[in-house]
């Protein structure tokens, strides 16, 4: 039905039974949808990884992450860069109530996603052309895409 679907992962209610490998069956029994894992699955990060990167319908989303630890998003970043396609990210997202909570955490993602692409680019995996589109796509590409967003 090519449905875009938003699922709580990780760090929500009782984390425990909201581990990304929960849904497993769920994806992969309707691979017509698209699924958003949100939160990265924090704690369970490589689950959400592996996830994303051995289903062609699933995305991984970055939202909150960066309120639970910004060292744990700044780690994350990196090793999606060197695991996921570029194409699976969303790299912003929240569903807060106050406009002051989603400026805050914006904030905060620019910091955390700026210094773990540079760590990409020091280290000689990402130019810095390379960087700006990995940003590019987590932040603008691939939420419109997935989302049916209209430019």
């Amino acid at each position: 039905h090519d449905i875009p679907v938003s699922i709580h992962t990780g760090y929500w209610r009782d984390y425990r039974t909201a581990s990304p490998d929960c849904y497993m069956a769920m994806v992969d029994s309707h691979p017509d949808n698209r699924f958003d894992l949100f939160h990265l699955g924090y704690p369970y990060v490589k689950q959400s990884l592996l996830l994303a990167k051995s289903r062609p319908n699933v995305c991984i989303d970055l939202c909150w992450v960066y309120i639970i630890s910004q060292e744990l998003a700044r780690d994350a970043i990196r090793q999606i860069v060197d695991f996921v396609p570029m194409n699976k990210v969303m790299g912003f997202g929240a569903d807060y109530f106050h406009i002051d909570n989603v400026y805050g955490h914006r904030k905060m993602m620019d910091r955390t996603m700026a210094l773990a692409l540079a760590d990409k680019v020091a280290d000689g995996t990402l130019t810095m052309a390379q960087a700006k589109r990995w940003a590019k796509a987590m932040l603008w590409d691939n939420p419109v895409r997935f989302y049916g967003i209209k430019e």
